[in-house]
């Protein structure tokens, strides 16, 4: 059974009965669903128009909502919902948000990933550094990359994964996508991975035609955000990424000597390239997501 925090005894407690996907307006009162396994839940819950008519020394001492509304198992803002259960009735000191070590993190994840998934275009012959470095074991090759590259996609994945925090939270992202599975999160990576080591092997290796490399790897990058995202916040990193990172490389190529594309038709840069940086959008979300909420779950429980 849902259970509600407590409130004075001046104001009456109704219960409701609804199906657990019923999602309340600000307006009405506010309904908790409870839980994924049954389809209808009872629940406790607080009459908005009740509680009005409270003083504000009064409603301060009752539940509050963090955003527009409660929704279970998710309080927007940087709140779950077992930190919203240890929150004591008008305690209104904010909880740091872990922004050190998530981007710690994310630049971590992002500099290590970035350069194999950029080898992939260095190998078949897309592009060449003018400084290479060659990272081998022995007689293997292991990687093929420039000092910078690390670094450049290491800041990406900050920028990217702050972006996906701020975009969540203005567009208001549903619990449930806030809240990725491990294993979506490696298959939105690994297409991505895949749909970067393709545009390789398309561009430089078979040499397709232009529109037909730029129709694939699209398709391939609306294919991940319909399977691995689907929310606001996420398309619109992704068309910011699809927007800046080739503008980023078309400034690169042109007023630097870092390194150039084989065949480049707009300009300095391929024309598929916004493609793949649209398709990488959803993957860095859904890990951005995880760390996120994992961060802030290992933060509560040493608060607690």
């Amino acid at each position: 059974m849902c259970t509600s925090t407590a409130v004075p005894l001046r104001v009456p407690r109704v219960f409701f009965i609804l199906p657990t996907s019923y999602r309340a307006h600000p307006a009405s009162p506010i309904l908790h669903k409870c839980g994924p396994s049954t389809d209808y839940q009872m629940a406790p819950c607080i009459s908005l128009s009740s509680y009005s008519h409270l003083s504000p020394a009064r409603r301060s001492s009752g539940p509050t909502l963090s955003g527009r509304w409660a929704k279970a198992g998710c309080l927007h803002g940087s709140k779950t919902s077992r930190e919203a259960q240890r929150t004591r009735p008008g305690d209104t000191k904010a909880r740091p948000k872990p922004w050190f070590p998530f981007f710690a993190l994310m630049g971590i994840e992002s500099s290590i990933l970035g350069p194999f998934l950029d080898d992939f275009h260095g190998r078949t012959g897309v592009l060449h550094y003018n400084d290479p470095l060659s990272v081998d074991i022995g007689q293997y090759h292991v990687l093929g990359t420039a000092a910078w590259v690390p670094l450049l996609f290491g800041l990406a994945g900050v920028i990217m994964s702050f972006l996906t925090v701020v975009m969540d939270e203005a567009f208001q992202t549903p619990c449930k996508k806030l809240q990725p599975a491990p294993p979506d999160v490696l298959k939105g990576i690994s297409l991505f991975s895949f749909q970067y080591y393709i545009s390789g092997v398309l561009a430089g290796v078979f040499l397709v035609n232009p529109v037909i490399l730029n129709v694939s790897l699209l398709g391939l990058a609306v294919v991940c955000y319909l399977r691995f995202d689907r929310t606001w916040a996420g398309l619109t990193v992704g068309v910011l990424t699809s927007i800046f990172g080739p503008i980023l490389e078309l400034l690169l190529t042109t007023y630097t000597e870092l390194y150039i594309y084989s065949s480049p038709d707009f300009y300095s840069v391929p024309s598929w390239i916004p493609w793949v940086y649209l398709c990488g959008g959803p993957a860095v979300c859904n890990l951005a997501r995880a760390q996120w909420q994992a961060l802030q779950d290992s933060t509560s429980g040493h608060e607690a």
